[in-house]
């Protein structure tokens, strides 16, 4: 699934796309509302993160693509120092005793600028259950997961207001 395709398919009030067994998205707008010590809001910055999960059948591989995009800024806001941390977390797994092997790029940990400089705020995370861990056998050896994004910001010092964060939910 391209990104989008995600896009399309997210906007309004949807909260998950699935395409197929194979191909699923989800996304969310991050807003933070900037605020000195007397509590009155003085700007906003937003961006937009998409994820697509895609399954290679053939060896039962999850790839997790997370584009950072649309990332606006409006009146007064120190977004250079505002660090945003983007993870995936596997909180739940049938059966209990499966273990993932787990690759690409996250955690990722960068400051809003430096997001939105990036040509494609892009990053992958794999997850992979070896055969022979699952409930079967064949092709009944399945195994059963809950995939969930984590999102959080910080803001810098100095600074009031909101720092949101945000998991998928389960």
């Amino acid at each position: 699934m391209s990104l989008q395709e995600c896009k399309t398919h997210m906007a309004g009030d949807a909260a998950i796309y699935i395409k197929s067994r194979f191909a699923v998205c989800t996304g969310i707008q991050v807003t933070t509302v900037w605020m000195r010590s007397n509590g009155n809001p003085i700007g906003t910055s937003t961006f937009a993160l998409y994820i697509r999960g895609t399954v290679k059948d053939n060896d039962r591989t999850i790839r997790y693509d997370y584009d950072a995009t649309d990332f606006k800024k409006i009146k007064t806001t120190a977004t250079s120092g505002l660090q945003i941390k983007i993870e995936g977390s596997i909180p739940q797994v049938w059966p209990s005793r499966a273990r993932a092997r787990q690759g690409g790029a996250l955690p990722v940990t960068r400051t809003f600028d430096q997001l939105q400089q990036m040509p494609s705020a892009h990053f992958v995370h794999t997850v992979r259950y070896a055969p022979g861990q699952g409930t079967g056998s064949g092709a009944a050896d399945v195994v059963f997961g809950v995939y969930q994004p984590v999102v959080t910001s910080t803001l810098p010092a100095g600074w009031v207001g909101n720092s949101p964060q945000w998991a998928s939910p389960p």
